[in-house]
């Protein structure tokens, strides 16, 4: 790493600095990792410092202080001007959002579409939810393998509601394609289960 070079010091004590190591190779120039190119670090061409230096400043306390105040009003100004959204305005939005999916999917905003997609989202998170706990635990994998084929087969079940004729929410091409995502995740638990034994 190439020192600091003190360029000068302000009004208010603070202290300039130029720094030229190169951010890409710590000043080296070369690396063994980059043997394949021929060690040479592509930032600096070989010299361990960058082409143009980095202004590095070392404010006094006081005015760190100062500037830490500035900021401070800065941040409340900007709060009171355009202050947060509510907890409310936020699961309104979310819900919108959600709902807003779900129809671009196919599935109705409210009513039987509504719901049927709802518990599909919710069984797909209980499989996320059951494969990513699967894997964290230490100890026996089992109930949570179980789990994820349990909210498999709800889906599957949602699934075949969501085409049924008297309903018609997504298209049989639909179905099928989802189908086969299903079945592919059968076997893969399987094969996971058949690890864990």
């Amino acid at each position: 790493m190439i020192p600091l070079q003190y360029i000068r010091t302000d009004r208010n004590g603070t202290k300039y600095y130029a720094d030229w190591t190169c951010p890409r190779c710590g000043g080296a120039g070369e690396a063994q990792k980059w043997e394949y190119t021929g060690k040479i670090c592509w930032g600096c061409g070989g010299t361990g410092r960058r082409p143009k230096p980095l202004i590095v400043k070392e404010y006094t306390p006081e005015h760190e202080a100062k500037l830490e105040a500035r900021r401070k009003a800065r941040e409340t100004k900007r709060l009171a001007e355009n202050p947060p959204p509510s907890e409310e305005e936020l699961r309104k939005k979310a819900d919108e959002a959600r709902r807003n999916c779900w129809e671009s999917e196919g599935f109705n905003r409210d009513g039987v579409g509504y719901t049927i997609g709802k518990h599909m989202e919710d069984a797909m998170c209980g499989m996320l939810e059951a494969a990513i706990d699967g894997n964290l635990e230490r100890g026996s994998k089992r109930p949570h393998q179980q789990r994820l084929d349990r909210e498999k087969e709800k889906l599957r079940g949602f699934l075949d509601v969501a085409v049924a004729p008297s309903v018609k929410l997504i298209s049989p091409g639909l179905h099928e394609e989802w189908s086969k995502e299903i079945n592919e995740i059968g076997k893969l638990l399987g094969g996971w289960i058949a690890k864990t034994r």
